[in-house]
């Protein structure tokens, strides 16, 4: 499968924390969209964005939710199946730590 890297939400959603090598939980007030279909729906005021600028993860909470519509897409417990990600070799150690802490601390996927 292939998924999109963007994300959607309405602009009552508060902005994501994008401190380097840091996830930061935000609330959402809007809607989040992702997935294809969902993004190719027009909605009035909705922002569209990537959690990636040159390769580099910026926007966690968009890659949360990248991850949220993969899991829910191919209908696989996240906590049940192991994860290969791959970042840019020129990310930071700090941001190496982060995405695992994410794919471990909010999708418990197993070692």
């Amino acid at each position: 499968h292939v998924f999109t890297s963007s994300v959607g939400f309405s602009p009552e959603s508060c902005e994501a924390g994008n401190r380097e090598g840091t996830r930061k939980r935000k609330t959402s007030l809007g809607k989040w969209h992702a997935g294809d279909q969902n993004l190719s729906i027009p909605r009035e005021h909705s922002i569209l964005k990537t959690p990636f600028t040159k390769g580099c993860i910026e926007d966690w909470f968009a890659l949360e939710k990248v991850w949220e519509h993969a899991f829910r897409s191919l209908k696989a417990e996240s906590d049940e199946w192991p994860v290969l990600c791959s970042i840019s070799s020129s990310s930071s150690a700090k941001h190496c730590k982060s995405y695992a802490e994410m794919m471990f601390e909010s999708f418990r996927s197993p070692m």
